[in-house]
C-alpha cells in the first residue's frame, strides 16, 4: 500500500503545481499593483500640479509686460 500512496502523492504534486504557481503568480501581481497605483496617483497629482504652476507662471508674465514694460522673453 505504501507504493501507491507515493503514486497518488505523485499525481497530486504534478497537478496541484500549476495551482500553487498560478496562486504564486496572482500574488505578485496583487503585491506589483498595490505599489503602482499609489505611485500612478502621485504621478498624475504631480503632473497635475505642474499643470497649474505653468498656467500660474504665464499669467503672471502676462501681467508683467504690459505694467513694466518688458518683452516676454525679459518677464520670463
Amino acid at each position: 500500500m505504501g507504493r501507491q500512496q507515493e503514486r497518488v502523492a505523485a499525481r497530486r504534486a504534478i497537478y496541484e503545481a500549476p495551482v500553487a504557481r498560478l496562486q504564486q503568480h496572482r500574488a505578485r501581481e496583487s503585491a506589483v499593483t498595490d505599489l503602482v497605483v499609489p505611485v500612478q496617483v502621485k504621478l498624475c497629482s504631480g503632473t497635475e500640479a505642474l499643470a497649474d504652476a505653468e498656467v500660474h507662471a504665464s499669467a503672471l508674465i502676462e501681467k508683467r509686460v504690459p505694467v513694466h514694460g518688458l518683452t516676454a522673453m525679459q518677464a520670463a
